[in-house]
């Protein structure tokens, strides 16, 4: 679990990685985290927090490794979730162009 506001207003976090034993990231873990840019979740999320990366405008990559967990995950509000700001979504290392 990663604890409320954990890394909130860290402006010189640029990357994380969410380890597999976290499964749950609580509101506003990473909360105006501005120059946040890629973000690896390594196991299987269960449950993002109320705007838990509210104000991550600079995110550009979200890695998964695990699609099921990831696509029934449970999202307070938009900005729970890391995909509200960026365009790049890779599951195992490959990039998503094409979900249809």
């Amino acid at each position: 679990m990663i604890s409320i506001s954990a890394f909130a207003g860290m402006k010189k976090l640029k990357s994380i990685t969410i380890p597999s034993k976290a499964v749950r990231i609580n509101d506003y873990a990473f909360q105006g985290c501005l120059n946040l840019k890629s973000i690896t979740f390594d196991g299987e999320i269960q449950q993002i927090g109320t705007d838990a990366f509210y104000g991550c405008d600079a995110i550009e990559e979200v890695y998964i490794n695990d699609l099921v967990s990831f696509s029934g995950l449970f999202l307070w509000t938009v900005y729970s979730s890391p995909l509200s700001y960026t365009n790049h979504l890779y599951y195992k290392g490959e990039e998503i162009v094409d979900l249809f």
